[in-house]
């Protein structure tokens, strides 16, 4: 008699580690697309038509493709260090089956977070716009350029929204204005305001942004299905979802904690959230890479690079984007012992003072 093959079994936390994968590690790509990274820069090191050892200007958009995954890996293997001996296993099977659950989880997350950032953006800019056109927060319906409001925070600081025209010329998807080749929403900078001549000026500061990572990452973490899911449909859906907010069975860590943040925003999780605002300003029936010609992934793919890709020899450009990581540390994980400090640097420096003081009359 044959004894079948014992299949691998995935632990049961694997899908609940997995939820760290879109947000912390990479939104689009596939788990094993990752891993398989790492195998191909061990099988390519010695090979020097490899295009990781050319300087070639023509595979350059290649090089940072690869460069960008593999990164993503060694975050995956830092957000589930259990991977590693899956990775060893002579059993391409198990991979297979690990990376499936822990996808399953990663895509899970995803959508909670959609579903949470619909539902927020609509309160949050529903207290702006008041009643004359509100948001649902149940549904994306009404959204997108046709929306005033939404439209406006879609389109690129180089375009004037403000000009009739010039709006009912995108609206109609008129060539000349295609708002697609730019990736500076208004949606990113504060107030919805930013300088064409000076992009990087209050870029990824917005405070529309800077909410929706709150929403994300700092809320507690649910025991039972998000918000929008335990909605039912009506007139009523506002108070419904105050009321639901209000039975919500929390457990104690925030969605930061539990992916073991240690306080610190990263570049890869500012452009999640980004994606995920810029998503659900769209009138988008379901989640896609690619919508009314706007690309998601290549979206995402530019804000990661604005972190990482930074050359040597760009100081400045380095120094800028720790920046804006120190900003966003600052708004999102305030120390808390920063009062005290200052408390005590301005009794130390009393203290110095009246030294002086005594010494000098002495």
């Amino acid at each position: 008699m044959v004894r079948s093959k014992p299949t691998f079994s995935p632990p049961a936390t694997t899908r609940n580690t997995g939820r760290a994968i879109r947000r912390l590690v990479s939104c689009f790509d596939n788990v094993l697309a990752i891993t398989g990274e790492s195998d191909r820069r061990i099988l390519m090191s010695g090979d020097s038509d490899d295009p990781l050892n050319q300087n070639n200007e023509d595979d350059e958009e290649s090089t940072r493709n690869h460069d960008r995954l593999f990164s993503a890996f060694g975050l995956l293997v830092k957000a589930d260090p259990h991977i590693k001996p899956i990775l060893k296993s002579p059993d391409p099977d198990t991979l297979r089956s690990y990376a499936t659950t822990l996808q399953e989880g990663a895509n899970a997350a995803r959508s909670d977070d959609i579903n949470r950032i619909k539902a927020d953006l609509a309160f949050y800019l529903n207290k702006r716009i008041g009643a004359a056109d509100p948001l649902s927060p149940r549904s994306r319906v009404n959204r997108g350029l046709q929306h005033d409001v939404c439209g406006r925070l879609l389109t690129p600081i180089e375009v004037d929204w403000d000009d009739l025209e010039v709006r009912a010329s995108i609206r109609n998807g008129t060539e000349s204005f295609n708002i697609n080749n730019s990736f500076y929403l208004r949606c990113l900078y504060p107030n919805g305001m930013g300088d064409a001549n000076n992009a990087e000026d209050g870029f990824l500061r917005g405070g529309l942004l800077i909410m929706a990572y709150r929403s994300i990452f700092m809320s507690l973490t649910r025991r039972k299905s998000e918000l929008d899911n335990s909605i039912e449909g009506g007139d009523q859906a506002t108070a419904l979802l105050n009321r639901n907010m209000m039975q919500q069975t929390f457990t104690r860590a925030s969605v930061a904690s539990t992916l073991r943040m240690d306080g610190k925003a990263t570049g890869r999780s500012i452009a999640y959230v980004a994606t995920i605002l810029v998503f659900n300003l769209t009138d988008a029936a379901r989640w896609r890479k690619t919508y009314n010609g706007f690309n998601f992934q290549a979206f995402y793919n530019f804000l990661v690079d604005y972190f990482e890709n930074v050359p040597d020899n760009a100081s400045r450009r380095q120094a800028s984007v720790n920046s804006l990581l120190t900003y966003w540390n600052g708004m999102i994980f305030p120390d808390p012992h920063a009062s005290y400090k200052k408390l005590q640097a301005q009794r130390a420096a009393r203290h110095r003072e009246a030294q002086l003081t005594r010494q000098a009359s002495g």
